[in-house]
């Protein structure tokens, strides 16, 4: 029997987008289909992947708790991740049809939205970002979230990325904001092995105190 493993991500340079293009292509997308634009706005503030911003559903929204949640698949764990106000904005301005538990439905079948490439094109060509696609976006939201100060790991955990070495990529986008956490680290391990030898040592010496 032949056994194809995963392919891996690609590992090229990456481009990414800057924040006023992001913007202005999810702008350019929202005049072309209001649903379609909320769709790649919502895939640039939360990184998730193509298909799963596709089979979002409602009930997977916490606006309480400025969250949202993606379903274990077979590949990929349970994970939750944050909402920004941005985000909450798009999903507000979305029409939730009745009977249909999915978040982008095409208004015109009343059915979930389904790789919704034409529209994308349209925005990407009005907002002269040609060579966007939509995994893109995710590119785009993971290295904000690192040059904005989240560590390598929670970036890891919010992307969904089963090994460390593929969040690792984004890394050089905050060289120093990840030496700093390193060091952080190093000095809470070490906080930590103290304590736990004074916690020992005063353990003792109780016991040895007792005749």
């Amino acid at each position: 029997m032949i056994r194809y493993g995963r392919i891996p991500e690609e590992e090229t340079v990456l481009r990414i987008l800057e924040p006023a293009e992001e913007r202005l292509l999810v702008d350019k997308t929202l005049e072309v289909d209001p649903v379609v634009g909320a769709y790649v706005g919502i895939l640039g503030e939360t990184g998730l992947r193509m298909t799963e911003g596709l089979q979002l559903k409602w009930q997977h929204i916490r606006f309480g708790l400025k969250q949202l949640t993606v379903e274990a698949s077979k590949n990929y764990k349970v994970r939750h991740v944050p909402l920004s106000e941005y985000a909450i904005q798009l999903f507000e301005s979305l029409p939730r049809v009745v009977g249909n538990p999915f978040v982008f439905v095409r208004l015109s079948t009343m059915e979930r939205l389904r790789a919704p490439r034409k529209e994308l094109y349209a925005g990407r060509k009005a907002a002269n970002v040609g060579w966007v696609g939509f995994h893109d976006l995710r590119h785009y939201r993971a290295t904000q979230w690192v040059k904005h100060g989240i560590d390598i790991r929670t970036v890891k955990e919010w992307l969904g990325h089963r090994d460390i070495q593929t969040t690792m990529r984004y890394a050089h986008f905050a060289p120093s904001h990840a030496q700093k956490n390193f060091s952080l680290a190093q000095q809470l391990e070490i906080q930590e092995i103290a304590a736990s030898q004074t916690a020992g040592e005063k353990q003792a010496h109780e016991i040895g105190g007792i005749y």
